[in-house]
């Protein structure tokens, strides 16, 4: 492993690739998208950043990107795809968040930026 990276830039770079490929679509989903469900944004997290570090140690290894694309580039388009199609195919978390407003009669609670009311809306 370490031959891999010969160099304190090259870690750099590597620990670059697995938290920006990994983490940016699943923040900002988490941020904006109330749809968004945890395992969607797990797996985004795993694939993006997963891909994302093979992909440059592959480069590192032949000297050469594979598609002639940067490996983060892959990686972040993988992430989106599997943040939208997971949150997609799966029940909305936050109903479960209204049904426990709903139990106890709460006014609203606040949930990654959006209000979740009594009437099942999300206020921004």
């Amino acid at each position: 492993m370490l031959l891999l990276i010969p160099n304190i830039l090259s870690l750099l770079l590597f620990g670059y690739y697995g938290v920006v490929g990994g983490i940016t679509f699943a923040w900002l989903a988490a941020l904006y998208w109330p749809r968004v469900t945890t395992v969607a944004a797990t797996s985004s997290m795993i694939i993006g950043g997963g891909v994302s570090i093979v992909l440059y140690l592959y480069n590192q290894l032949s000297h050469t990107t594979l598609f002639g694309v940067n490996p983060i580039i892959i990686g972040l388009v993988l992430s989106f795809l599997t943040i939208v199609i997971g949150s997609l195919s799966q029940k909305e978390e936050y109903t479960k968040y209204l049904n426990f407003i709903e139990e106890n009669n709460i006014v609203g609670i606040r949930h990654f930026g959006k209000v979740l009311t009594k009437n099942n809306s999300v206020e921004g």
